[in-house]
């Protein structure tokens, strides 16, 4: 490669002491351009601010004080929110995705979809939350069905007051379903 590159240059072949030139020389300018662009690339691309914040997340779920799960009857009790996946669906520490009970939220691709993930995010990202479980553990697609709550806000609830999802009754686990369902009321 350096063959044809030193050739269209100097329109001959390079030496061998000319070879080893050339590769320290780019050696020492990748190292230089490594260490010193890396603000830049930061500016660029936020790596730092990403780095950080994931950084700042897994600190944050180590430290939570929660039941040691081996089962969905386990995972009650507070988890740190790592992911969004959209208005009714969260990732917890551990790598559990939690869908709400009793709601469902638009579809990712639909009408207010970004809405309800937007506000989904506001209300739980980053946040400890506390799970409470109805009958079901989880659903058709392995995901734990939980009722979320942030200090004294009922997140499913919140939801639908606020018109981000509706009320959906899924049975058997219809425990809170009548809050949720006067909530509803409320959103239009």
């Amino acid at each position: 490669m350096f063959d044809i590159i030193f050739k269209k240059i100097f329109k001959k072949s390079p030496t061998a002491k000319q070879k080893k030139l050339i590769v320290a020389i780019l050696g020492v300018l990748a190292i230089a351009l490594a260490g010193s662009n890396f603000t830049v690339l930061d500016k660029l691309f936020g790596i730092n601010n990403y780095l950080t914040n994931q950084i700042k997340i897994n600190n944050k779920a180590d430290n939570i004080n929660k039941s040691v799960a081996n089962n969905e009857d386990e995972f009650i009790g507070n988890y740190l929110v790592t992911r969004i996946i959209d208005g009714d669906t969260i990732e917890i520490n551990g790598g559990e995705k939690v869908r709400y009970i009793g709601l469902d939220a638009p579809e990712k691709g639909g009408c207010f979809s970004e809405e309800a993930t937007l506000k989904n995010q506001e209300l739980v990202a980053g946040k400890e939350v506390r799970l409470e479980k109805d009958k079901t553990g989880r659903d058709k697609y392995g995901r734990l069905l939980r009722y979320v709550y942030v200090d004294d806000v009922f997140v499913n609830e919140k939801l639908v007051r606020d018109g981000f999802a509706y009320a959906q009754a899924y049975s058997p686990d219809i425990g809170r379903q009548a809050i949720l369902n006067d909530a509803s009321q409320f959103a239009w």
